[in-house]
């Protein structure tokens, strides 16, 4: 955190503006993650802001509003993770705001893809005399804090990550179906906060019955701040007679319990008065329950298995990241968390990209992008 005063070098402020954004995640959705940095015409740090929650203060805003002398905006140089709205939403446009200041420059990040901005906020910037340039560098991070946003614009349905806890030879159970736990403690407490990142986790049914998920945000700093939406699959009708037992019924409230089911099912499900969506297991059906659940307010899915969600993700291409918590045991004969994902040829197998890993724990997160 910087002081009133000190001085910040442009690298250091677009740094800064990328980490503050991110104190905004899990709570924007479906708006993106922007961090905001305002230097003085000295060099020095004036303020910074973040947009915290849906419906409330842009990042830009928030950081103005921590300046207490406009005056001291005089030949100020802002840095913007994100293009500055240029449309009124819930909030004002922020573009618009900045070009009545004496700000003397604006250097942003990434452009917005949302049609409603899309480079009109950086050309009202420029109709008001202010100097307008994009990040030298981290172009990357910045993509990254607006991933599930851009995606979402674009689709209209849910950017879907998969996270999975498997073995280092790739399973994550045993011939027996035991499978807890595979990973560390401290890579299941990452989990679930990676869990709060999204709007709503899925699961299938096996796992609802032989795990009995509670898929909350405990040991997280999402506790006691953020509700948690559920998506469960379930093709046969297979869970929902004894849902009400389930540790999902006890812990969520029925209003963000989402089930996608073939049609014939759909009847049964609904006597737990949740949201039910027909799905069908083909591409057809899963655009249109994926473009229901993003009618229904979810823009971004975290799933969380088992195999055979995994495998239809997989094989109908829908997933745009992969969370891979490895351990260091080895299982041998046991069950693969691509056991229902099929290919005919090398040619044709997806191949990851962007990839990095790092240490949890005993075990490594891989992260990386189909």
């Amino acid at each position: 955190m910087y002081k009133l005063g000190e001085k910040i070098t442009p690298d250091q402020a677009k740094r800064f503006a990328i980490e503050t954004a991110k104190q905004g995640r899990g709570f924007v959705a479906p708006n993106p993650l922007v961090g905001c940095v305002i230097v003085d015409k000295n060099e020095c740090f004036l303020a910074a802001g973040a947009h915290l929650r849906f419906g409330e203060a842009h990042a830009e805003i928030n950081a103005l509003n921590a300046v207490s002398d406009e005056g001291l905006l005089v030949g100020a140089t802002l840095y913007v993770t994100l293009e500055p709205c240029s449309h009124q939403g819930n909030t004002p446009p922020c573009a618009k705001r900045l070009a009545e200041l004496p700000i003397k420059k604006v250097v942003y990040g990434i452009a917005d893809v949302n049609p409603q901005v899309s480079g009109q906020g950086l050309e009202l910037l420029k109709l008001h005399g202010k100097t307008v340039e994009p990040f030298e560098q981290y172009q990357a991070e910045c993509r990254e804090l607006v991933e599930q946003h851009h995606f979402h614009v674009q689709h209209q349905r849910p950017f879907m990550a998969l996270k999975v806890g498997a073995s280092f030879d790739g399973k994550m159970a045993l011939q027996s179906g035991e499978s807890q736990w595979i990973t560390g403690e401290e890579s299941r407490i990452h989990a679930r906060q990676l869990r709060g990142h999204y709007d709503a986790t899925m699961v299938g049914a096996g796992t609802l019955q032989y795990d009995d998920p509670s898929l909350d945000f405990r040991d997280t700093s999402f506790a006691d701040q953020k509700q948690n939406k559920i998506v469960i699959l379930d093709p046969k009708g297979r869970a929902c007679e004894d849902f009400q037992s389930k540790t999902l019924f006890e812990k969520h409230d029925a209003k963000n319990i989402f089930v996608l089911t073939r049609e014939e099912h759909m009847q049964k499900w609904a006597k737990n008065l949740v949201h039910v969506i027909p799905w069908e297991a083909s591409s057809r059906g899963w655009e249109l329950a994926l473009k229901n659940l993003y009618q229904k307010g979810i823009s971004s899915l975290y799933i969380e298995g088992g195999s055979f969600v995994y495998g239809q993700i997989l094989t109908h291409g829908l997933a745009q990241k992969l969370y891979l918590f490895q351990s260091p045991k080895l299982i041998g004969e046991g069950m693969s968390w691509t056991h229902y994902f099929k290919n005919g040829s090398l040619q044709e197998v997806p191949e990851l990209k962007n990839w990095q890993s790092l240490p949890i724990g005993s075990d490594r997160l891989h992260i990386a992008y189909f």
